[in-house]
């Protein structure tokens, strides 16, 4: 029953509100989950970063160095990404992080 009161208040809200909303929402959560990252990589022994990640700024490394981004064994993916990521080495390791949440939030808007 309290469902269906918030999805009846919800509807009537105009769309540029609701959107609005929804995004501020979404903004929030990834902010907390890029600090709860953060925190978990530091003091717990399972990492929330994945290993891919590792594997992006080790690209990155090799593109900065003036080489291939292949030349890393497991890097299969574009060169671009490797060359957006060499920001984790110039201006802080996280910077790909908070990149992927705000092109995932981008995504969401379209």
């Amino acid at each position: 029953m309290a469902f269906d009161r918030a999805w009846t208040y919800l509807d009537g809200l105009p769309p540029g509100l609701l959107w609005r909303g929804v995004l501020l929402v979404s903004v929030a959560i990834r902010v907390a989950l890029l600090a709860f990252g953060e925190w978990q990589d530091r003091n717990m022994a399972v990492k929330f970063t994945d290993v891919d990640y590792h594997v992006f700024t080790d690209a990155a490394r090799h593109v900065r160095a003036g080489l291939s981004p292949y030349e890393r064994a497991t890097y299969r993916y574009s060169p671009l990404l490797a060359m957006l990521l060499t920001l984790n080495l110039t201006v802080h390791a996280g910077v790909g992080k908070v990149l992927f949440a705000a092109l995932d939030l981008a995504a969401g808007w379209l």
